[in-house]
């Protein structure tokens, strides 16, 4: 498994938790309590079967589930949520995610959750400052929990070449294999 920053931060620091697939966040040891689960990304891959597959890795108790997936959909959630011990958003479409999830009620809820927020695949990508537009490789704007690095699903070769070259040689690219673990402090 390919394990990035510490297991336990240092201080105490709102966490979020980017594994590459349902298997590697086996890995991770989640809060005791409850956990909301947002839907949202996997929308048109099917909601029920994405929280299913969720539940045969997801021992927390209770589990609660928010298949939001339209905007309206997320602000309202926003506000009626109770406070989770942790939040895991399910794979899925990551523009899909982005369209609903940046500058959202919900985003700010993340940013300053208590308990740690935990991504799945291309949903992960979507959290950082920027990210990369899967129809092309370029980077765009993502919802801005965390920065320094672009965090992406493992890229095809001429894709990843020219999103390195997008990029530049100042943004560090990382891209999250199924069994990676990515650990992160959320920026203010």
């Amino acid at each position: 498994m390919a394990l990035f920053g510490p297991l336990v931060p240092a201080g105490p620091l709102i966490v979020l938790v980017l594994a590459g697939s349902l298997d590697a966040l086996d890995a991770w040891e989640p809060p005791d309590g409850p956990v909301a689960v947002a839907g949202s990304a996997a929308a048109f891959r099917g909601l029920e079967g994405a929280l299913d597959e969720a539940r045969t890795h997801v021992t927390s108790d209770p589990l609660w589930w928010y298949p939001a997936s339209s905007r309206t959909e997320v602000e309202s959630l926003a506000d009626q949520i109770p406070e989770p011990a942790w939040w895991l958003l399910l794979e899925g479409s990551p523009l899909h995610a982005r369209s609903l999830w940046r500058h959202s009620k919900l985003a700010e809820r993340w940013r300053h959750a208590p308990g740690p927020v935990v991504a799945l695949g291309s949903s992960g990508s979507v959290l950082g400052e920027v990210m990369i537009d899967p129809r092309g490789g370029a980077p765009t704007t993502g919802v801005g929990l965390y920065r320094d690095r672009v965090v992406t699903p493992i890229l095809a070769e001429p894709l990843r070449d020219r999103t390195l070259t997008l990029l530049g040689t100042g943004t560090r690219l990382e891209e999250l294999l199924p069994d990676s673990l990515l650990l992160l402090e959320v920026s203010e």
